[in-house]
């Protein structure tokens, strides 16, 4: 007989400031004596969150540990949500990503989630570090191509999500962005993200 089974809700996240937002939503505590990433879970345990820290190896390493220590759910929503610069204003928009780039091998993914939204849509160059000279309709980032590289291994295409809010455009650096700056974006986005 098949059992059907509760979908869980997986985030990978960067900063502690992206995360704040979501770990108070959804009331998550920290589970105690894991490293080297601080992994967060409700009490159905079917919310997990694992602040990843900054660029590709970290996103991906955190990913992976994150179903290692959830590995019953094998019908999860993997979601990265976070910041990014962009070739524009105004700073919050928030857009869901239909393309992935990785800067450096060229690489490219095309997430086709199945999330009703109202976002608007556009292209993620990842990047091994920050850049000021962004292309048209770009949003640039340093962890969303190592996210989904690894957790479309890990689920379901259709059930990986990644969202970008812009903190930063070419006449606002991102050496502007602040930690409290940063969480009221993903607070103020928070009624459009679930």
């Amino acid at each position: 007989m098949i059992k059907a089974t509760k979908a869980s809700i997986m985030w990978v996240i960067a900063l502690k400031a992206e995360a704040m937002p979501i770990i108070d939503h959804f009331n998550l505590k920290i589970v105690h004596g894991i490293v080297p990433f601080s992994v967060y879970k409700n009490m159905d345990e079917d919310i997990w969150l694992v602040i990843s820290g900054i660029g590709v190896i970290n996103t991906a390493a955190a990913t992976i540990f994150l179903r290692q220590l959830n590995k019953e759910k094998q019908n999860s929503f993997w979601f990265n949500i976070g910041i990014a610069g962009y070739y524009k204003g105004p700073i919050g928009d928030a857009y869901l990503v239909d393309k992935i780039i990785n800067d450096v091998t060229g690489q490219t993914f095309f997430p086709l989630p199945a999330l009703k939204t109202q976002l608007k849509r556009a292209q993620l160059l990842t990047v091994s570090r920050p850049v000021l000279d962004i292309k048209p309709d770009t949003l640039v980032d340093m962890e969303g191509y190592a996210f989904y590289k690894i957790s479309s291994k890990l689920a379901l295409k259709e059930m990986i999500v990644v969202i970008k809010i812009v903190s930063d455009f070419p006449d606002f650096d991102y050496t502007k962005v602040t930690k409290n700056g940063v969480s009221k974006l993903i607070s103020d986005s928070m009624p459009n993200l679930i």
